[in-house]
């Protein structure tokens, strides 16, 4: 079965986010991690934004997953109120991505990917991604 460029974007994005946290946000353990989501992928403005991710143990991310109002206190005191709130916000709204610019994100996160593994630090989220994104904030949205 094929792949499509969404499936691609997901695995490299998981990689980057895994591979930058080293270990698990939670319980410190240093063990293969999950890209745990704060806000679910079906939301694809937040989807590949590093912001909304966190590398999780797979005991963690399923703690969280089965206990919805302990992960939304969880998430609150990790982000702080004002970053949640306006993740929040971001969740509900409508994002669209052409395949021209998932090909963009593909080839960002490649690259992000690829300065991980040479000991860079860091997940910058890929432009077009910050650039909807600062666009929100532009139109008074914080």
């Amino acid at each position: 079965m094929k792949r499509d460029i969404k499936q691609k974007i997901d695995e490299v994005f998981s990689r980057c986010i895994r591979m930058d946290a080293g270990w698990c946000i939670s319980c410190k353990k240093s063990v293969p991690l999950d890209c745990s989501h704060l806000h679910g992928r079906a939301r694809l403005g937040l989807r590949w934004l590093p912001l909304n991710c966190v590398g999780q143990c797979r005991e963690c991310h399923r703690y969280y997953t089965d206990n919805p109002e302990e992960f939304r206190a969880w998430r609150r005191h990790h982000l702080g109120p004002k970053v949640d709130d306006f993740l929040i916000r971001l969740a509900g709204m409508t994002f669209k991505f052409s395949k021209a610019e998932q090909g963009d994100i593909l080839d960002h996160y490649r690259r992000v990917e690829f300065d991980i593994a040479q000991g860079g630090i860091g997940v910058p989220a890929a432009p077009i991604i910050q650039e909807k994104i600062d666009a929100v904030r532009g139109a008074g949205m914080q």
